[in-house]
């Protein structure tokens, strides 16, 4: 667009000696352009100036050309507050501020934008206020995008509130230093949070999603709230696929203060994902979320059972379910509640024993069978006494022993033998059995004695866990 079509009122900036862009400033006998305009002082100045900033975003100019269909308010910096109050008001033609710097505080309330508005690269160094807007984005060329905060970065708050985005929000690799709040807005489609850097508490509570959401690679340094709390008026806040993959989280925190309220109604990503402190997810659908690659040490579930559902078992490896169960004990591990690690252990071993070689198979199943996998303390002493009980009388039979009410002492004897001959492999006792010679009975003792051993520590697991609880 040439300076001539961008000059909204005829005369020269006596800083820039250029045709002057967009409007003029008054100051000490002089006349400054918008880029150039410093610091105003007094009320009736920054008035104007404010007044020029409405005209130029709403097109209300006697001087601007009817056939311009974009405000460019590229490359400048604004020296003064702008606040535009106007509650019904409708700004027709799209607006850019392309690498811009705000010195002082933006507050939009209760504007309807028909076309793009964009402030790609653009820098707030003071508080930012955008409140009971709507971004409409009708529907030509110019709609693919209906509001662009690309590459911008915040300095102060960000206050985005209670707004309608009718269509695609972008807001990719944006920064932002100070306690922000996102909230209660309606995002009708797709929103791009690409690559952000939230330094301080953001809040996106309220809000709801209609499509598909990205986050990827976006990172969360101060406390970060996605919630709905019981009066609400949003009944659900991600309605489809949303990817969290590749972020690093500190304080993040997803919950629901009520069973109707749903956070997830998608797929929810969450690959990759660094957690450095804490990620939560509090009365939440888990049955949505994917953690594939993420370690589980710092996430705290408050409905864990549902957890189980995190991967469709059909369709997933084996390997991936049971890591990510292995993750889920060792956190509970080191959190000392053994109670939960112990849950966690037994769904690794079901699905770790279904990517084993088929001969590892059968050691599984034993280990299931002998002690449930080493948690089941009453199974293991059933076992143990099972198989202590089917020795002696395996050996009995190998020294063709029979009961005989009549023969008592003899009885007893030949069982201290057995006793001796399990516990200690006593070769006296072996051959006062008649075993000495007997090849076969001696592979069976050693077998024996072997399994017993290796039962023994089974249950001495199985009752360390249990008492440990």
């Amino acid at each position: 667009m040439s300076e001539e079509i961008r000059c909204i009122q005829a005369g020269y900036c006596d800083l820039c000696d250029k045709i002057m862009k967009f409007g003029h400033v008054e100051l000490d006998d002089k006349v400054y352009c918008l880029l150039h305009a410093p610091k105003l002082e007094t009320d009736k100045q920054k008035n104007n100036y404010n007044e020029l900033i409405y005209k130029l975003i709403t097109g209300d100019s006697r001087n601007l050309p009817v056939h311009i269909y974009d405000i460019d308010l590229s490359d400048i910096v604004f020296t003064q507050p702008i606040t535009i109050l106007y509650d019904g008001l409708k700004v027709k033609r799209s607006l850019k501020f392309f690498n811009c710097i705000f010195l002082e505080e933006v507050t939009l309330v209760g504007i309807e934008f028909d076309e793009v508005v964009s402030f790609q690269e653009s820098i707030f160094k003071k508080k930012v206020i955008i409140n009971k807007c709507k971004f409409n984005g009708t529907d030509n060329k110019h709609a693919k995008l209906c509001i662009n905060f690309n590459e911008c970065k915040f300095e102060d708050s960000l206050w985005f509130l209670d707004n309608t985005i009718k269509e695609t929000f972008s807001f990719g690799n944006v920064i932002i230093e100070k306690k922000s709040l996102i909230m209660d807005n309606s995002f009708r489609k797709k929103a791009y949070f690409n690559g952000c850097s939230f330094f301080d508490y953001i809040d996106f509570g309220e809000s709801e999603f209609y499509d598909e959401v990205e986050f990827n690679s976006s990172e969360f340094q101060g406390k970060t709230y996605f919630a709905l709390k019981k009066n609400a008026k949003k009944d659900t806040m991600f309605n489809k696929k949303v990817d969290f993959s590749y972020c690093e989280f500190n304080n993040v925190k997803f919950a629901s203060q009520s069973s109707d309220k749903r956070i997830f109604c998608g797929e929810a990503y969450f690959q990759d994902v660094d957690v450095n402190s804490k990620l939560i997810f509090e009365n939440v659908d888990t049955s949505k979320i994917s953690l594939k690659n993420t370690l589980i040490k710092n996430i705290r579930i408050s409905n864990i059972e549902k957890l189980k559902k995190l991967y469709d078992e059909e369709l997933l490896p084996s390997s991936e379910i049971a890591e990510l169960y292995r993750q889920l004990k060792q956190k509970y591990i080191d959190e000392g509640n053994y109670s939960e690690a112990g849950k966690w252990h037994l769904k690794e071993k079901e699905f770790q024993q279904k990517t084993e070689k088929w001969y590892s198979i059968p050691f599984y199943k034993l280990y299931k069978w002998s002690s449930g996998f080493g948690e089941n303390w009453f199974q293991s002493i059933i076992v143990f006494l099972t198989i202590f009980t089917l020795s002696i009388l395996t050996i009995f039979i190998y020294a063709n022993l029979k009961f005989d009410p009549n023969g008592w002492s003899l009885f007893k004897e030949s069982f201290s033998h057995t006793l001796n001959i399990i516990l200690t492999n006593d070769q006296d006792s072996i051959k006062a059995m008649g075993l000495d010679n007997n090849f076969s009975a001696l592979i069976f003792i050693t077998f024996t004695r072997i399994v017993l051993l290796i039962q023994f520590w089974l249950m001495s697991l199985a009752m360390r866990n249990y008492f440990r609880r």
